[in-house]
């Protein structure tokens, strides 16, 4: 999943096409451990690509929870991502929705931010879909 977020965005898929909106899984996977290495590492050209830097251009991404509400990549993730950019998600079925739900209590998030990652920030994301 990594190898592909950073493919998209180097190799100018964002700058071309800017009202694609994606969603990445797993709270991110690596990125948010390997965005400063990646950064490190922008391969000669692709900074035309990246008019306000990387970071810039990883944070416009959106970054599901599924199956990694888990306190480690859910703090990397956070550390990392606006909370506008966090979604809630799941691996259901083929991993059960306790899997993710279950470790919510855990990351003690304020009401506000919850009721953001739950279905705020999807609203925004598919206004279609958003509730009256």
């Amino acid at each position: 999943m990594t190898r592909g977020v950073v493919s998209l965005v180097v190799n100018g898929v964002m700058f071309r096409y800017p009202n694609i909106r994606f969603i990445t899984v797993h709270s991110g996977g690596t990125v948010p451990m390997l965005a400063g290495r990646m950064n490190d590492r922008i391969p000669p050209g692709a900074e035309q690509y990246l008019p306000n830097g990387l970071y810039a251009e990883l944070r416009k991404w959106y970054y599901d929870i599924a199956h990694a509400s888990f306190p480690w990549p859910y703090a990397a993730m956070k550390a990392f991502m606006p909370e506008s950019q966090i979604l809630f998600g799941t691996d259901y079925a083929p991993e059960p929705i306790e899997s993710t739900v279950d470790q919510l209590p855990n990351l003690k998030l304020s009401r506000a931010f919850e009721q953001m990652m739950l279905r705020g920030n999807a609203e925004r994301l598919f206004p279609r879909f958003a509730v009256p």
